[in-house]
């Protein structure tokens, strides 16, 4: 490493002469490394075919985790999901949901989304399925891990248990279901995926009505698998207790550090799994509100009540400490998180999650009326403004402007990860 404070210090120690008779200096490795980290992730997936050692150098596990570690600290990108359809290979109209990535300059790049990703998320014509929030840069879909940066997929081995088997008697069957959640071990570094399989009774005459709580259902199997590895294997601390094993279903989720919280059975507690101890947990709500809305709030767990007048955040996972904090909105807004009110100018507003400020983002719906020959007649005008928990006061959102979209999933956040 060349010594500025040294007099008596040659810079020409610190060069190389070509086979041209020119000099090249050599730059510290651990120099190079850090300005690898400051640079676009697709710089450094191009960087990558320079030479076998700076491959080596960009892909050794404690360079991707530094760069992950980066991007989560100062990332500002978010990435979107728009709601489309188009035409698959067989000429069939589909939904095909385009991915993008905006940045707090507004500028929004589409991300390439692979055919295999298609194929599993619309199995189905016209049916679209529930893409989990992205962790730490990756995104589950069924048992597909995606990362949208590099653009690589990662196929789950299959459990050993049957998807499809269907159990029909007495006009109900019984539907067994396998859910994949995907979460990141902070202590190991690593991420990993917890699948729960357990079964749905549906009617045979209604095919949307699922019963809770049929005598015969088979309790949930829990098993996890380590990203790397292809293999699933059992804990002794991953199973469900048995008040949850009956009639288990999972209405909501939310993924944050190394623990994932799931609302299930419409109880008045909150199930978690910790990833780092492969542990189940149960905690109460702090308040009678039964069905919260749960959002990240500055990588805390945050619960909304309904009416978005009051969110809880969890501060410390372990201590169970918890922090209410009030939201007042402008006296000029008439706000219902539930419905729309019969008010000129009512909104509808719905809490996304916090931006890397710590503001709290909100995607707002406003109803204008207006009066027509034939009545009242009403338009629905979308935008975004976050709200700021220690100014008590909102701004408006303008990075998201051009997806003013009722059709449209926001991540805020979002990390840039070089795995796998």
């Amino acid at each position: 490493m060349i010594n500025y404070q040294n007099p008596k210090h040659n810079f020409l120690d610190e060069m190389k002469r070509t086979s041209r008779g020119n000099y090249v200096v050599q730059i510290p490795e651990e120099i190079v490394l850090e300005i690898l980290k400051e640079l676009p992730a697709k710089s450094l997936l191009r960087f990558k075919c320079v030479s076998k050692g700076w491959r080596n150098m960009i892909e050794d596990p404690e360079f991707v985790d530094a760069y992950r570690v980066r991007s989560r600290k100062h990332s500002t990108n978010i990435l979107v999901r728009k709601n489309c359809f188009g035409m698959n290979q067989e000429g069939k109209n589909r939904p095909m949901d385009k991915f993008f990535l905006v940045d707090s300059n507004r500028k929004s790049v589409p991300i390439a989304v692979p055919e295999l990703i298609y194929e599993e998320m619309f199995l189905s014509n016209f049916v679209r399925p529930y893409v989990m929030r992205p962790v730490e840069g990756l995104v589950c879909l069924n048992n597909l891990i995606w990362n949208p940066t590099t653009g690589k997929i990662i196929d789950l081995p299959p459990r050993n248990i049957t998807n499809s088997r269907d159990i029909i008697a007495r006009g109900y069957k019984l539907e067994l279901e396998i859910e994949i959640f995907l979460g990141f071990d902070a202590s190991s570094k690593k991420y990993k995926v917890l699948s729960i399989c357990h079964t749905r009774v549906q009617e045979k005459s209604h095919p949307e009505v699922f019963i809770v709580g049929w005598q015969d259902e088979e309790l949930p199997d829990t098993k996890i698998l380590t990203l790397g590895t292809n293999s699933w294997r059992n804990t002794t601390n991953c199973s469900l207790s048995e008040e949850l094993q009956r009639g288990f279903r999972v209405y909501g989720f939310c993924s944050i550090k190394s623990v994932i919280y799931f609302q299930i059975n419409f109880v008045a507690n909150i199930l978690a799994f910790d990833f780092s101890q492969e542990k189940f947990q149960l905690i109460s709500f702090p308040d009678e509100d039964t069905m919260p809305r749960m959002i990240e709030v500055r990588d805390c767990l945050g619960l909304m009540n309904r009416e978005c007048t009051k969110i809880w955040i969890l501060e410390d996972f372990k201590d169970r400490k918890w922090n209410v904090v009030n939201i007042l909105w402008p006296s000029s807004w008439i706000v219902n998180p539930l419905y729309f009110s019969n008010e000129d100018g009512s909104m509808f507003v719905k809490p996304v999650g916090s931006v890397q400020s710590g503001e709290i983002l909100f995607k707002c719906t406003k109803r204008k009326k207006s009066l027509g020959l034939r009545g009242n007649s009403y338009s629905y005008e979308l935008s975004y403004f976050c709200y700021d928990m220690e100014q008590r006061s909102t701004g408006t959102f303008h990075i998201l402007d051009a997806y003013k979209e009722d059709t449209v999933d926001i991540y805020p956040k979002h990390v840039e990860t070089l795995y796998p």
